[in-house]
This record gives structure tokens, sequence and C-alpha cells, in this order.
């Protein structure tokens, strides 16, 4: 204690701390890392675009159960974090953490708001690769794992920041499922229905 007031002598005692920790970050600053987060998710499409076929092959067939069976196989890092939602709310509740887990307890409140999120997110994205991918060709099949990889790391980080910082994390979900709903539209209008 003695050197706690030996810190705040010479301080105004009117005069309030800028920042108090638990304060929830501004606006203006969750608006910068969402930009940041929309910038590092063109850095990795564009550049893992390009150097994942070293790190995952795509298959050479163009048929349709081919670009299934790839696509299913890539879904692996989404569902893993799916299951790291369910087995965090499961711990929570099976091993007494919360005293009600049916309760509105803050304990469990957090974990229960990241399932949530994490089963609509994968929701929306497991639409969205489904369309895309029966569009795709070729070596366009790397834009499946990439994504998903993404989609990973995006929950990861989601749950890291959660709530004060989970923009970036929720971006880095977002963005994937926008981009392959955005190409999807884009295929049914070049390629058509019938490709």
């Amino acid at each position: 204690m003695a050197a706690r007031s030996a810190l705040h002598e010479g301080a105004n005692p009117e005069a309030k701390p800028s920042v108090k920790l638990g304060d929830r970050p501004s606006e203006s600053f969750q608006r910068v890392l969402g930009a940041c987060s929309l910038v590092i998710q063109l850095l990795i499409f564009c550049g893992g675009y390009y150097l994942w076929p070293s790190l995952v092959p795509v298959p050479k067939a163009r048929d349709f159960d081919t670009k299934a069976v790839y696509t299913l196989r890539c879904l692996l890092p989404p569902l893993l974090a799916l299951a790291f939602a369910i087995v965090k709310v499961a711990m929570m509740r099976f091993l007494g953490y919360a005293k009600n887990p049916m309760g509105k307890d803050e304990l469990i409140q957090k974990d229960k708001n990241f399932l949530q999120n994490t089963l609509e997110q994968l929701a929306l994205f497991l639409l969205t690769v489904g369309a895309v991918m029966t569009y795709l060709e070729g070596e366009e099949m790397r834009l499946i794992p990439l994504h998903s990889f993404t989609f990973f790391i995006g929950r990861i980080l989601y749950r890291l920041g959660y709530p004060d910082y989970r923009i970036v994390g929720f971006f880095m979900t977002v963005f994937p499922s926008a981009v392959l709903g955005g190409l999807t539209v884009y295929f049914m209008f070049t390629r058509g229905f019938d490709s």
C-alpha cells in the first residue's frame, strides 16, 4: 500500500485516469481494429491463395463428388472451433463453475454467447462453402481450405477478445462467408446455373 501511495504522491487528486482497466474500447478504436482486421484478411487471402498449393493440394478432377469430398475434408477447422465452444460450455456446466447452469450467471454467459455465435457463423459459412463449391474448378478450390483456416483463427480471436475486442475475430469469421457468398452470386451470373 505504501508503494501505491508513493507512486501517486505528486499526482493531482482531481485528475481522472484516461483509461481504466476494464473500460470498453472507444467506438473509433473498434473501427480501427475492424479496418486492421480487413487488411490482414486481404493479405492472408492474397498471400495464401498463391502459397497454399504447397500446403494443401487441390483435387485434379472436376466432378461434383470429388469437389464435395474435398470440401467436407476441409471443414475440419471450423468444426474444431465449434467443438472447442461446446467443450468450454460443458466444462463450465459439469465441473460446477457455474452455480446454476441454466441461469444468467456471467461466468457461463460468455461461453454460451460464444457457442451460440459460433453456431450461427458456422451455419452461414457451411451454406456459402456448399454453394460456391459447386462453381469452383481446379485451382480455385484453394479458396475452401484457406477460408476454413481463416474461420478457425477468427473464432479463436473472437473468443480471446470477447467481449470488448471481439471485432477482429468477428470480421475474420464473417469476411470469408461474405467473400464466398459474393463469389457465388458472381458465378451465378457469369457461369450460369448449368456449370
